[in-house]
């Protein structure tokens, strides 16, 4: 089984993950920050 790249993961969930954070902070500014935010 193939582990995909990280590039792919996020060209296939970058939308929902947008929405979702969108959804929880209703700042459009802010959830573009957080999306591109790196994980720890």
């Amino acid at each position: 089984m193939d582990v995909p790249e990280f590039q792919e993961v996020y060209e296939l969930y970058f939308k929902d993950v947008y929405k979702y954070v969108l959804a929880l902070c209703r700042d459009e500014h802010m959830a573009e920050v957080i999306r591109f935010r790196p994980l720890r």
